[in-house]
């Protein structure tokens, strides 16, 4: 019962961030598990009508943070953006890939954390993509959650190509984030080419 109420209370720090998700998708662990979240909720908050707005689709994990992770990051979620509105028949195969991220900290022992780069990983839509990288949402400072206690951060992935990837393990996810974004790099774009030969 513990674990419900603190789902919820994750699900309900997304709205006050970032408004009702357009849609939930729940997994669920086929085999329940004692070290790892048994069920994540995907939450998908359709592009912002308006002007200035970038229509962008926000996805999310609520569930893994029911679970301490080890490492300096225990309680976590994570999130990406995809360009323009994510279809339905998009979300199931996203959410189950999101999922099944979120059990890695606990299943293999691999906290997730700023500067982290996953290797052949590919998330749906982003196709031609094997790696992601994780960063902090913002890139230089942690997002929490509001009314989480203890704190959620939420981390971003972002799907990158293996030279982008390379790119990032030599100088970091800041400044390769930076670089690349300098050259043209939309890390929503699920669409884009590689920003490197």
């Amino acid at each position: 019962m513990e674990s419900e109420s603190k789902l919820e209370k994750v699900v309900t720090g997304y709205k006050l961030w970032l408004g009702e998700p357009g849609d939930i998708v729940v997994k669920r662990r086929a085999q329940p598990s004692t070290m790892a979240p048994n069920e994540i909720h995907v939450l998908f908050f359709p592009p912002i009508d308006g002007d200035g707005e970038d229509n962008i689709t926000t996805v999310a994990t609520a569930g893994m943070s029911v679970v301490a992770q080890p490492g300096s990051y225990p309680y976590v979620e994570l999130g990406l953006e995809l360009k323009g509105n994510c279809a339905a028949s998009e979300r199931g195969p996203i959410a189950t890939c999101l999922a099944d991220l979120a059990s890695v900290p606990f299943l293999h022992n691999r906290p997730f954390e700023p500067n982290l780069i996953l290797e052949d990983v590919t998330i749906p839509l982003f196709a031609n993509m094997h790696f992601a990288l994780v960063t902090r949402w913002d890139r230089v400072s942690d997002i929490k959650l509001p009314d989480t206690d203890p704190p959620v951060i939420i981390l971003r992935l972002t799907p990158l190509y293996k030279a982008e990837a390379d790119l990032a393990g030599q100088m970091g996810d800041v400044k390769a984030l930076t670089f690349l974004e300098g050259k043209g790099m939309d890390r929503a774009d699920f669409n884009r080419g590689s920003i490197l030969p």
